[in-house]
């Protein structure tokens, strides 16, 4: 969560997994303490970004601007 609270100026945040994994839920609940709802998106990758970063990854992608 240190990760997020560095960006002064976030305009929007989107939560990168490759589908229903516990730790999503997780992680949206502890995000909705450091930011409105309405700046956070969820995204589903699909198989070819899959292929680089393996089948249960979980990030974060920040916008700032």
């Amino acid at each position: 969560m240190e990760f997020v609270a560095e960006f002064r100026e976030l305009k929007k945040l989107s939560i990168l997994h490759s589908g229903l994994m516990p730790e999503v839920e997780e992680l949206k609940a502890r995000l909705a303490d450091l930011l409105p709802r309405e700046v956070t998106e969820e995204h589903i990758y699909g198989p070819t970004l899959g292929t680089y970063i393996g089948p249960e990854a979980l990030g974060i992608v920040a916008f700032e601007g």
